[in-house]
């Protein structure tokens, strides 16, 4: 089958149900095959080895995994391994590497479309990134990416996002919460965790947007968004790279830290602080319309200003 996602056009032998087709030229190629393990102990849950562009990983109990020169994946499962649950880290990690490998900013964020105004959320794991942006789509507005954020430059110099699936992971109450689901009408994303698999209500975006701001999201007694300096931003940025636990053996240490870099100083980074609290979702969408509402009007005298 062929799908579309992150901007490739992407031929798979392992079936995705729920994305757009393409009959565009092929760009990423995924197979089934025989895969050499990496070296590792015996109960190690994970290994990995990176030579030359090509990275062999293993986890235990999904299986073992070559990511060639961000244009091939072969997948080798485990005997015993769900299909769900193999499916889950192709379209999680085995991506964002592929995409990595192929000179692309991955960060970790869920992203929505406020009428044209591109929005990012970050955080820690479990903080609600993907609630967040559930609890703007439920209200009408699109989602681009849930979990893996695709930064490439644009033409004008601006940095846009790929859209990637049009489906949510979310936890059965923060579904409830965003949508007004009832979880168990829900699929789970496999028989090992709770988490469900959410379609978007909008339509499928299929053309890269400009980001324009990103929330990094905090805890705090109050709804408050403070902006964020360029220096604590990149900081952030860098923290939540999809791929920062394994940066170093990638050996893109550096060109991660310029990419983030580059993007913490034209995009602007505020931290949302917000209760831990899921009936607050509303709150904060609401928040969050006001604050870009002051940016646009900000952009807008600006434009008038020079213009004069």
């Amino acid at each position: 089958m062929r799908f579309v996602a992150y901007g490739l056009t992407i031929a798979s032998e392992i079936p995705v149900q729920g994305l757009p087709d393409s009959t565009c030229e092929v760009q990423v190629t995924i197979r089934l095959g025989r895969v050499e393990k990496p070296a590792c102990d015996t109960n190690a849950p994970r290994a990995y080895v990176n030579i030359a562009g090509e990275l062999r990983i293993f986890w235990r109990g999904v299986g073992t995994f070559l990511i060639r020169q961000g244009r091939e994946i072969l997948i080798e499962p485990e005997p015993d391994a769900e299909e769900a649950l193999v499916r889950l880290f192709l379209l999680g990690p085995l991506l964002g590497i592929l995409l990595h490998q192929r000179g692309v900013l991955v960060l970790h964020a869920s992203v929505v479309s406020v009428n044209g105004y591109v929005v990012g959320f970050m955080g820690e794991k479990g903080w609600g990134k993907s609630t967040t942006a559930a609890a703007f789509n439920a209200k009408g507005h699109a989602l681009v990416t849930d979990d893996i954020l695709a930064v490439v430059p644009g033409m004008d110099g601006a940095f846009m996002v790929q859209p990637g699936p049009p489906q949510f992971k979310l936890w059965p109450e923060a579904a409830a919460a965003s949508f007004g689901d009832d979880p168990e009408t829900l699929m789970r994303l496999h028989s090992r965790i709770e988490k469900r698999e959410r379609s978007a209500n909008t339509g499928h975006i299929g053309e890269p947007l400009p980001l324009r701001r990103l929330y990094i999201l905090d805890r705090g007694e109050q709804l408050e968004c403070i902006p964020m300096s360029p220096a604590a931003a990149l900081l952030s940025l860098v923290r939540h790279s999809y791929l920062s636990g394994i940066m170093k053996s990638l050996g893109s240490v550096e060109r991660n830290f310029r990419q983030c870099a580059q993007l913490a100083e034209q995009v602007p980074v505020s931290s949302l602080k917000r209760p831990k609290d899921l009936g607050a979702l509303g709150s904060i969408v609401e928040l969050v319309k006001q604050d870009i509402g002051v940016v646009e009007r900000e952009a807008e005298t600006e434009m008038v200003s020079e213009a004069r």
